[in-house]
């Protein structure tokens, strides 16, 4: 679930629900390339940081990039059951 669709059938519903379908269907099709995606992944970070470097600026977007890439990983890492609390 993207959490990305909308309540009501309006145009703009039906095309945001559209949209949202095609986005999980490539995403669902990428799965299967672990390693391309871990590519893609530092090949745009680096182009990112690179802009960045070069441009002296976006550090707040960069710092709030950051901590929302760390939100992710601690997530990732941690259990999603407390082990104490069940046993």
């Amino acid at each position: 679930d993207l959490g990305l669709e909308m309540e009501g059938t309006g145009m703009c519903g039906g095309l945001f629900s559209k949209l949202a379908k095609t986005y999980k269907h490539h995403l669902d099709k990428t799965t299967v390339f672990p390693r391309l995606r871990w590519v893609f992944f530092s090949l745009s970070l680096a182009v990112y940081l690179a802009d960045v470097y070069v441009q002296q600026g976006f550090f707040i977007v960069t710092y709030a990039l950051g901590i929302y890439l760390l939100n992710l990983l601690i997530g990732f890492l941690s259990p999603q059951v407390d082990p104490e609390a069940v046993g």
